[in-house]
């Protein structure tokens, strides 16, 4: 583990809606809007029974780097719609593969966590990249490897950002209910993985090749 150090706070999702195709702007009727200076209109959380799973948040991800959006706004915004899309998440966030073999955390919702860095093949999320897979804890406390964050934690999933063998990040879940992580769950966290693949891909973030 290397020294931990407190991450920069991710400024919490708003988005532009003047950046939004008007098709996609009517998937987000369900949420609280505030106007942003010069008179576009600019997103806060509110979520209220739209589509937020893969097929929800994968077309923002899109419009977003069709807009010209930068890669951490992109973060942000999906790690917002992920948190809020699930009553049963109570942490999620993205941790970024550098070449050093280690993983920094990103953007995040949830407690402050000491796991700020984590070597790979440590832990849940350092063991995912060391085996090129996604797991899925119903019970940490049957889980050898895991890096206690919260002692309320019941059940963690890790998700793999990955493109054609080059692992970039992954999306860290945790819930504080045992087996929180359904087939239907892993499936949809999975495509936003894969929407995320592209934009890393697309802007060329330092990523490391499994």
């Amino acid at each position: 583990m290397h020294p931990t150090a407190a991450p920069t706070p991710p400024r919490r999702g708003r988005f532009l809606l003047d950046r939004v195709s008007p098709g996609l702007r009517g998937r987000f009727a369900g949420l609280s809007s505030i106007c942003h200076p010069g008179g576009a209109m600019a997103l806060t959380l509110g979520l209220s029974g739209k589509k937020t799973g893969g097929d929800g948040i994968c077309p923002v991800i899109e419009e977003m780097m069709d807009a010209g959006a930068s890669l951490e706004e992109i973060l942000r915004r999906t790690v917002d719609l992920l948190h809020n899309s699930n009553r049963r998440f109570h942490w999620t966030g993205i941790y970024e593969l550098f070449p050093d073999k280690v993983l920094r955390l990103g953007p995040f919702i949830g407690a402050p966590t000491d796991h700020v860095f984590i070597a790979v093949g440590r832990g849940v999320c350092g063991t995912a990249v060391a085996e090129n897979r996604n797991i899925n804890v119903p019970d940490v406390s049957k889980a050898p490897n895991y890096l206690a964050c919260s002692a309320a934690t019941r059940s963690e999933l890790v998700v793999l950002i990955r493109r054609q063998g080059t692992i970039y990040a992954q999306i860290d879940l945790d819930s504080h209910e045992l087996n929180a992580f359904d087939p239907g769950t892993v499936a949809e966290v999975e495509k936003i993985a894969d929407c995320l693949a592209r934009a890393y891909a697309l802007r060329q973030k330092p990523a490391s090749r499994e």
